[in-house]
């Protein structure tokens, strides 16, 4: 449907302007992805004809967006909590809470890593996400700790003094209840956790849960799981 077939909302006529002014103030287009348009509950893509005829002598961009800080030849993680991540605060909590309270360092880079997905791309599954764009960096562990931290935040379990969030029924409802992909994670994770609990309680691999609740952090501490997809366990 074309989008001016109709009056525009505020927030779309703010967006045309930005747009407009951003590609009178570079040399190159810039376009929007798919994706950043469904944020506004419209699918839809760059028309490049269009944009090439609004744009006489200009090219797409191809390279680096200019707007963005420039980053290093070799970028670590420390150039992408500064220059490419939105709002680190919560994960930095998290790492905080764990370092302090003298976990490994495996835990503490879950933690400071649980919601990448979240500062970098995208909200819905980014545990999921996370744990993908993250998996050839980091030990299994880590990635699975991520992946995971989605589906067990919703379970509460006494065992480690974690209870459901009261912030999620600020924010969801309290009605709210997870959907079926994530009760079946959640179980498949689960036996596996308690089977490592009651066979050994050294300090040896922790696996975290993080839970949200007012500023606090709640770290969830379980032994490492198995990653035998033939005894269920959740795949990567």
């Amino acid at each position: 449907m074309n989008e001016h077939a109709r009056p525009l909302t505020l927030s779309e006529r703010a967006d045309e302007l930005e747009e407009q002014m951003m590609q009178a103030l570079n040399e190159r287009i810039i376009t929007k992805s798919v994706l950043f348009r469904m944020a506004d509950g419209r699918v839809e893509i760059d028309n490049g004809q269009a944009l090439l005829a609004a744009n006489p002598g200009k090219h797409f961009l191809m390279g680096a967006d200019p707007r963005l800080p420039e980053m290093p030849e070799k970028p670590t993680l420390i150039d992408f909590f500064k220059a490419r991540f939105a709002s680190t605060s919560h994960m930095l909590q998290s790492a905080t809470h764990a370092l302090k309270g003298g976990h490994s360092e495996k835990i503490v880079l879950a933690c400071l890593l649980h919601d990448i997905g979240v500062a970098s791309f995208i909200r819905c599954d980014h545990g999921y996400w996370g744990a993908q764009m993250i998996e050839p960096y980091v030990e299994e562990e880590v990635s699975w700790a991520v992946r995971m931290h989605q589906a067990l935040r919703f379970f509460p379990d006494p065992s480690v003094g974690y209870e459901y969030p009261q912030m999620y029924v600020k924010f969801f409802g309290a009605d709210y209840r997870p959907e079926p992909y994530i009760v079946a994670e959640y179980e498949r994770a689960e036996p596996q956790m308690v089977h490592e609990r009651a066979a050994d309680h050294a300090q040896r691999h922790l696996f975290l849960r993080s839970g949200c609740q007012g500023r606090s952090q709640r770290l969830r501490r379980h032994h490492r799981p198995q990653f035998q997809a033939a005894e269920g366990g959740a795949g990567l």
